[in-house]
């Protein structure tokens, strides 16, 4: 399994920068800060390798409704990183 890291912060890089970093390294899942995540669904049909974003923390329930509808539209997963863990192979995953 590899990992790539960009940041996405929108006060950092431009829309094209995020664009190049994600599809340059062929990224499938990506972990991302929730406020990341309808940023990633917006530019989803530009990135064509991307199936799983992976928010970091709990995404209010509201964003949340909108984010699995969209997602699903797109064919993308949205999880949180607790969703994620059985789903990645990874029970034991811990940040710290």
């Amino acid at each position: 399994m590899g990992f790539s890291a960009a940041r996405l912060s929108p006060a950092y890089a431009k829309p094209k920068h995020k664009l190049d970093s994600i599809n340059h390294s062929d990224l499938s899942v990506i972990f991302v800060q929730p406020r990341n995540v309808s940023t990633l669904l917006g530019l989803s049909p530009k990135l064509p390798t991307l199936k799983t974003i992976i928010s970091l923390e709990e995404i209010p329930e509201a964003a949340r409704k909108i984010a699995d509808a969209w997602g699903k539209e797109c064919g993308i997963r949205v999880l949180t990183l607790n969703e994620s863990k059985p789903t990645l192979g990874l029970p034991h995953l811990a940040l710290v």
